[in-house]
């Protein structure tokens, strides 16, 4: 497990009496990173694997929302948590980190309406899915050395329409009541008095979400509804759901909600009493699920480390992290990782067309160009690489996606070298030895004192090493059934204990 390096700079701080060190802030974390390097234990650093392609890809990933969060539940997007909170609760989901719960989970990720759904609070904007003006207390505001390294989009998994004759090219399916009138393929209320237009034999569940398209052919007044279909509020019949707030003439108006349990058997839809106009293409869906798709601004391996996170029981991620990165491989050259720190290994990649997972060797002869061509010396053929300083080149001429194994030396989103944890005080000790050089060089400060520090810093370092390097208890296990003995032991199970 590695930490951030700030825990490093506090202990720092302390031992040395420093009210303010943010001025220090740079060399503490060069300091820090000469003191993991000198360590160098196996668990200083973190194995990786990069895969490079032709073009490239960015990194993308999932979190599938099959029903309305709990007040409490949470997603963690790299490493920024964001609650879901009814707005009667404490703040009023108002908080940058804190996203409202909409009457279904559709208008709880997108909700531009209400304080604004979480698409709203990923992207800064207001209306349809955050494409214009600004939330200054969004999270992406708020994290955007988190947030901001991606895009966000949602899109939904709806089921086959439920309605017949929902263009109205007849009437049999429909129950009219006052005022209505279908003809001509289209369905008329005339404003005077309130009435419905029914279809019945349907099949709603409670709590399951629904969603209704039509087009408004013309309307001059009043309110279209859907008529006691949502869970219920005041007291009385299921509440109904306006249709038309914000609609005008033209407009093709979509409208979800989260059915209650009167009205499962029928849609039913209310003409106000003022309502005067024409509707058609009805069309009525179970939503299944809505995704919240994560994808990586940028081409590369970089945005593979894009973490992914939930404890919503009705929020599934599709990884711990995002995925499908890869960097740009051409004229057989690539360019290693800026935080490699010794490569392990390198393959042919799984999306190559030819020698998938082949393992290619390093050259060990002299020559760096063309070896192991084909007899009419026109193609590459020898699976070998060479290093030439950040660049790596592959002597094969039919390959087109690579995958490399390296350790690297893992960094938080600011850049920062992260600490192995229980590195803390001989990273730390390295940081205050290296601070009191400075002054030790300017003829303030006595040798003896750098001698303490520089003393205690090797004590330290070889610590870490060898805390590092100490088996675990299976580790002990595993050698002490090979000293005891030159025959496998069995455990209770049948199992061979190596």
């Amino acid at each position: 497990m590695h930490i951030h390096i700030d825990r490093v700079f506090t202990t720092v701080a302390r031992n040395l009496g420093l009210k303010d060190f943010s001025r220090y802030t740079n060399n503490f974390i060069e300091w820090a990173y000469e003191a993991e390097k000198l360590i160098g234990s196996r668990d200083t650093f973190v194995q990786k694997e990069a895969t490079y392609s032709a073009t490239g890809a960015k990194a993308t990933g999932t979190i599938t929302f099959t029903d309305v969060p709990v007040s409490g539940d949470s997603i963690t997007l790299n490493g920024v948590k964001l609650y879901f909170r009814n707005s009667a609760d404490l703040g009023q989901a108002k908080s940058p980190n804190e996203i409202e719960i909409g009457q279904n989970f559709v208008t709880t990720l997108d909700n531009a309406t209400a304080q604004y759904g979480l698409i709203q609070s990923l992207k800064g904007g207001i209306g349809g899915g955050g494409t214009t003006g600004t939330y200054t207390d969004s999270a992406i505001y708020s994290y955007p050395e988190a947030l901001n390294v991606a895009d966000y989009s949602i899109s939904l998994s709806t089921g086959d329409d439920m309605i017949t004759d929902g263009d109205f090219s007849s009437s049999s399916a429909w129950s009219v009541g006052t005022n209505w009138t279908i003809g001509s393929g289209v369905a008329t209320h005339a404003s005077g008095t309130s009435g419905y237009l029914r279809q019945d034999g349907l099949t709603f569940v409670e709590g399951k979400t629904y969603s209704i398209t039509f087009d408004i052919s013309s309307w001059t007044g009043g309110d279209l509804l859907l008529g006691n279909h949502l869970p219920d509020t005041t007291g009385g019949n299921d509440d109904n759901l306006t249709l038309t707030t914000g609609a005008t003439t033209g407009d093709t108006i979509t409208r979800y909600w989260k059915q209650g349990p009167t009205n499962t058997n029928q849609l039913s839809l209310w003409g106000s009493t003022a309502f005067d106009g024409t509707i058609d293409n009805i069309v009525v869906k179970k939503v299944n699920s809505e995704d919240l798709t994560i994808t990586s601004k940028e081409i590369g391996n970089k945005g593979n480390e894009y973490t992914l996170a939930s404890d919503n029981a009705n929020a599934k991620v599709s990884g711990l992290s995002l995925t499908g990165g890869k960097d740009i491989f051409r004229n057989q050259q690539l360019t290693l990782p800026e935080n490699n720190v010794k490569l392990l290994g390198v393959r042919v990649g799984t999306a190559s067309t030819k020698n998938q997972h082949y393992e290619l060797r390093r050259g060990s002869g002299p020559h760096r160009e063309r070896i192991g061509r084909d007899n009419n010396d026109t193609k590459q053929r020898a699976f070998r690489y060479y290093v030439n300083g950040n660049r790596l080149n592959i002597q094969h001429d039919e390959v087109d996606e690579i995958t490399i194994s390296y350790l690297a030396y893992p960094v938080d989103l600011r850049g920062w070298p992260k600490i192995k944890e229980g590195h803390e005080t001989a990273v730390a000790q390295y940081i205050m030895w290296q601070m009191k050089l400075i002054e030790f060089y300017n003829g303030k400060l006595p040798q003896y004192i750098t001698k303490e520090l520089e003393k205690r810093w090797y004590y330290l370092c070889g610590k870490a090493r060898g805390d590092d390097g100490m088996p675990t208890s299976d580790e002990l296990k595993q050698i002490g059934n090979m000293w005891n003995t030159l025959l496998p032991i069995k455990s209770s199970n049948g199992l061979i204990n190596m």
